[in-house]
């Protein structure tokens, strides 16, 4: 490293350390070539960002020029443990040019408000030539980083082109340690520039580059890439990932001094995603209020006009949503902006001006002033260069001839919404997404409720059904070797990562959020997955903006089957209703009756029971997911005693066939903590004399991966660890260990029936399309047709009584298939266990053509 010699500075040095150390405890001694100063100890971490951890200490007043060495006693004073490292750096006392080099860059940024941008970056390039010759040649890479800034500021088309030849040169030193911050700084605004020119492959490239660079050295615009990247998971519709990133990012800024600037950028950003959640209710806005508050405060110390503009935008978003008034927030933002010619003429600028009509467009539209908000929308569409700004004046233009009753216009406008936004998202970065509901999902499920009104049902049934098309490959496949291996490695890091220490350590979970990206990142980019426009799916159904809208497929032709008034919101608290009633802590005997708790959404969602077959599919969109479907009230019983009720997720299918003779693995109270562990495996023997049935010890993690090939029927009486964030990190816990769901979707399988008879195997968070449905949702993405799981905790006894029941009709000499001994079991279960204790279990169905549209309906029970 070098050192420049002026005396208030300091050398320091930055560890990445292993995958499960706990840093809480660390000390570092430094010292120069062995000399120890009177009164310098060892000292605590000074500061960390991500996975790294720095410590520094100031030069001697009397350390003369040349090569020394940096010695690090790094001791754990937790578990007295003790390393030495040295580095060796090269201390350099100015002669007066690197001075005088520095001293000319501060003039040349001062006149960023008099000078013509050309001139600057004349300047800037003829400054880092100079600085080269003088033997400074990171110097020469921050000029033009900076002058390449400046035109991509401008936007203009010859300054981008300028902008791109400022970059191109890589120098030998690029990858150096000692260079890694400039390295990161130059891959930051190549990946800047590539955004600008919507090249968001390139982008995402050259934002890894800059966090594997910032990484290391813990630089703290790790967080401001950070940012960039959950703005591009959002551009192309991963809402969801977007927002956790980036929530990351914040509770990792709370935790370090980091960039006041970075910081209220990101919690800005934060807000106008969590103001796209379609469900969010009055508490969650007051805190989006409250985060944008504290953004305003973090810019007026940062002194960052476009991004103080930029938020008063997402203030009058909020006030808008609220149906409060937003034009004073929207008047703040350009006055900011017409402060200053620089700020209302760069991309950024111009940027935040769309934004400020189109929430300017929104505004009017809830007032009823249709053509005014049109020709705003219209006006944005003509002129912007940006295709977010694009999609969403094109929405916006539908909406508004909606308003005024010209549906074919809508139509067509919601339709071309629709291609802009997936020419913009998946192909353009080449990463599959999950469809949460927000912002991007809306504008297919706009079109479809053009489509309602226009009495077009197979035209919303398709709408409906891209959003599964939209996350899916387009047929089956496998996932490259590669990709697989590197899935495992990650896994096993997390798998230790979660293994008990004797310390908490932020550290620790800094390095699982890194771990947990890396897993996000390869899940979006694998290609392994069934798509299918469902044919045989029975029923859709979605909430729309203020109806439950549902679809009917019979006998090949699609019709409006239903269609009830209810806002989302009001779907919402039902749901959240429902999700509390299932949780065992729930109290019954003070709770309202169940059928008056779910009585406003059987009427939209429970289909006439003679217009069901003996099952009956359905897709399930938003929030109605956590809706127990089975459990709703229909004539004198509920639902299942008419039908089996199999929900299809999105992205799954399968044409395995019924095996003759199945192979059947049982495994059975790894934890030896179930009450009926011991009674279900000697009667999983006794059944099935044949079986591998695997209890306690017996169930070990690589036991079960080993057999899980060969098995035809897997059943799993265990406990599971649901993950909200990412439910693919869920978990099933076997004797010696955890085993995540994502590990399950490597391994090749010939599954038939999978029944996770576990707690929370079917949660997961709602999702736009059709449903994920945690780990049983993997199993069916898989190629698994038929799979049991629980959306909620499950109660052992209400277990042990489905499963008896469920395999006995499965084996009792009828012709009884899953879904049928699926429901009779319920039906058995129901006899004796209150809803609540029941509601949780579903039956999740990939088999194609299962569908049983125009057939004859089960005989009630």
């Amino acid at each position: 490293m070098v050192v420049n010699g002026q005396r208030s500075e300091y050398v320091g040095v930055c560890f990445q350390p292993p995958i499960n150390a706990a840093t809480s405890s660390w000390r570092a001694l430094l010292t120069i070539d062995g000399y120890l100063e009177e009164g310098v100890e060892s000292k605590e971490i000074d500061w960390r960002v991500d996975a790294s951890v720095c410590f520094h200490r100031s030069v001697p007043e009397d350390l003369e020029p040349g090569t020394h060495v940096l010695r690090v006693l790094l001791e754990d004073i937790y578990s007295q443990q003790a390393v030495e490292r040295a580095l060796e750096f090269r201390y350099a006392v100015d002669t007066g040019s690197y001075a005088t080099s520095f001293a000319t860059l501060r003039e040349i940024l001062s006149l960023r408000d008099s000078e013509p941008v050309e001139e600057l970056v004349a300047r800037l390039v003829e400054l880092g030539d100079r600085a080269q010759e003088l033997g400074y040649p990171m110097f020469r890479m921050r000029t033009r980083t900076i002058a390449a800034y400046m035109l991509r500021q401008q936007g203009s088309p010859t300054a981008l082109v300028q902008a791109r030849a400022l970059l191109e040169e890589q120098p030998e030193w690029f990858e150096s340690p000692s260079a890694l911050i400039w390295s990161g700084a130059l891959s930051y605004e190549r990946a800047s520039l590539a955004l600008e020119e919507n090249e968001l492959r390139t982008a995402w490239h050259h934002y890894k580059e800059a966090e594997r660079a910032f990484g290391p050295v813990a630089d703290q615009r790790m967080l401001l890439v950070a940012l960039k990247q959950a703005q591009l998971l959002w551009r192309i519709g991963a809402e969801g990932e977007a927002r956790s990133h980036l929530a990351e990012t914040l509770e990792q800024c709370r935790e370090s001094d980091c960039n006041m600037g970075h910081r209220a950028a990101a919690q800005s950003t934060l807000a106008w995603y969590a103001l796209s959640d379609p469900y969010l209710g009055d508490g969650k806005l007051e805190a989006v209020e409250a985060g944008l508050k504290e953004a305003l405060a973090g810019e007026a110390e940062s002194d960052d006009l476009l991004e103080r503009a930029n938020t008063q935008v997402n203030l009058a978003y909020l006030e808008w949503i609220r149906g409060a008034d937003s034009s004073l927030a929207l008047e703040e933002a350009r006055g900011i902006l017409s402060s200053s010619a620089d700020l209302s003429n760069s991309s950024r600028g111009r940027e935040i001006t769309d934004w400020i009509e189109l929430v300017e467009a929104s505004r009017l539209l809830g007032q009823g002033r249709v053509r005014d908000a049109a020709v705003i929308c219209e006006s944005v569409v003509s002129r912007t260069d940006r295709t977010a700004a694009a999609i969403f004046a094109t929405d916006c233009r539908a909406r508004a001839a909606l308003a005024n009753g010209n549906l074919g216009e809508a139509a067509a406008l919601a339709a071309d919404a629709v291609e802009l936004q997936e020419r913009e998202g998946v192909g353009k970065l080449g990463q599959q997404v999950p469809a949460v509901p927000g912002r991007h999902s809306d504008r297919y499920l706009l079109a479809a409720s053009i489509a309602v009104e226009r009495g077009d049902a197979e035209a919303a049934w398709d709408y409906l059904a891209a959003l599964d098309q939209s996350t899916q490959a387009k047929s089956p496949s496998t996932e490259p070797e590669e990709q697989a291996q590197r899935r495992k490695h990650l896994l096993a890091q997390l798998e230790r990562l979660g293994r008990p220490t004797k310390t908490a350590d932020r550290y620790r979970k800094a390095v699982e959020q890194r771990l947990r990206a890396q897993l996000r990142e390869l899940d979006r980019t694998s290609t392994s997955g069934f798509a299918t426009l469902g044919r045989d799916i029975d029923f859709r159904i979605a909430p729309l903006q203020s109806e439950i809208v549902m679809l009917r497929r019979h006998r090949g032709t699609v019709q409006i089957y239903r269609r009830t008034k209810m806002k989302r919101r009001a779907v919402a608290a039902v749901a959240d209703a429902v999700t509390q009633r299932l949780d065992p802590g729930h109290v019954a005997d003070t709770a309202v009756p169940w059928g008056d708790l779910v009585g406003p959404l059987s009427a939209a969602v429970v289909p006439e029971a003679s217009d069901m077959g003996a099952r009956t599919i359905f897709a399930v969109h938003g929030r109605l997911q956590e809706i127990p479907l089975d459990a709703l009230p229909l004539g004198d019983g509920v639902l299942s005693d008419h039908t089996a009720v199999v929900y299809r997720p999105a992205g799954a299918g399968s044409d395995r066939l019924p095996p003759a003779n199945p192979r059947r693995m049982f495994v059975v109270d790894p934890e030896g903590n179930l009450a009926s562990g011991r009674r279900m495996a000697q009667y999983y023997r006794q059944r099935y004399e044949e079986a591998s049935v695997l209890h306690r010890e017996d169930a070990r993690a690589q036991a079960v991966l080993d057999r899980l090939p060969e098995v035809d029927w897997l059943h799993l009486d265990t406990h599971a660890a649901y993950d909200p964030a990412f439910a693919e990190l869920s978990a099933l816990k076997f004797y010696d260990r955890d085993v995540f769901a994502e590990a399950i979707r490597d391994l090749p399988d010939s599954m038939y029936l999978a029944n996770l008879s576990g707690c929370r195997t079917g949660r997961n968070p709602p999702t736009a399309d059709s449903g994920r449905y945690g780990i049983a949702g993997v199993l069916a993405r898989k190629g698994t047709p038929w799979v049991v799981a629980s959306r909620a905790d499950l109660d052992d006894a209400v277990a042990e009584r489905f499963n008896r029941s469920f395999y006995a009709y499965l084996e009792d000499g009828r012709t009884v298939d899953v879904p049928e001994a699926f429901r009779l079991a319920l039906s058995d279960v129901r006899r004796s266990h209150p809803v609540e204790r029941w509601a949780a279990l579903m039956l999740l169905g990939a088999e194609q053509g299962a569908g049983n549209a125009g057939r004859a309906r089960a005989a009630t029970r």
